[in-house]
Order: C-alpha cells, then sequence, then structure tokens
C-alpha cells in the first residue's frame, strides 16, 4: 500500500497491486471498490453513527494480512470438513483428518 491523498489514507501501491485486488475481488465474487474500502478503511457503528477512518499504509497491510489469516482458516477447516465426510467420518466429533500416505 501507498499513502493516499487524505491524511493518513491508503490506496494499492502500483499496477501490479490493483491486478492483484481485482483478481481477489472476482474471486471473492465482490465488487472491486467493497474490497479495497475494507482494506483501506475501517468502519465503527455507534448506537448514533457509522464513522469510517482511513488507515495509513502500515494498518492497511495489517487489514490486508488479518483477511488472508481468517480467509485461509475458513478454508482450512472447511477442507478439513469436507475431507471427513468424504471418508465416512462422524461430523459431530472433533475435526480430524484420518488419511495418512506414506
Amino acid at each position: 500500500f501507498a499513502k493516499g491523498t487524505e491524511i493518513d489514507s491508503s490506496i494499492p501501491r502500483d499496477e501490479n497491486s490493483w491486478f492483484h485486488l481485482r483478481t481477489a475481488a472476482e474471486l471473492l465474487q465482490c465488487d472491486e471498490k467493497s474490497l479495497e474500502d475494507s482494506l483501506c478503511k475501517r468502519i465503527m457503528a455507534t448506537r448514533d453513527e457509522t464513522i469510517t477512518k482511513t488507515l495509513d499504509p502500515e494498518a492497511a497491510t495489517l487489514s490486508r494480512d488479518a483477511l488472508a489469516k481468517v480467509m485461509y482458516s475458513r478454508l482450512f477447516d472447511w477442507l478439513v470438513e469436507k475431507i471427513n465426510s468424504s471418508i465416512g467420518q462422524d461430523p459431530e466429533s472433533k475435526y480430524l483428518i484420518g488419511v495418512l500416505d506414506i
């Protein structure tokens, strides 16, 4: 991320970053602007109003990394669940992959 035009704001750094943003938006089936906003802005909801705060490049990088971590975690959980169901594992038990390939 690079510094944006506003104080403490950020934007994707270069054309390569924009390409990756567009690709991720397509894979996540969301629009590009929404994904950019979710990475470069923080929305705080109070009882009376919604406050949008822009993130500096360092905070936007942390936001990107947190999103990636959550996505990988959920993908891994989904994959374990699919493997367990395909090998007949009891869905009520703790997550377990019982395949060993030596």
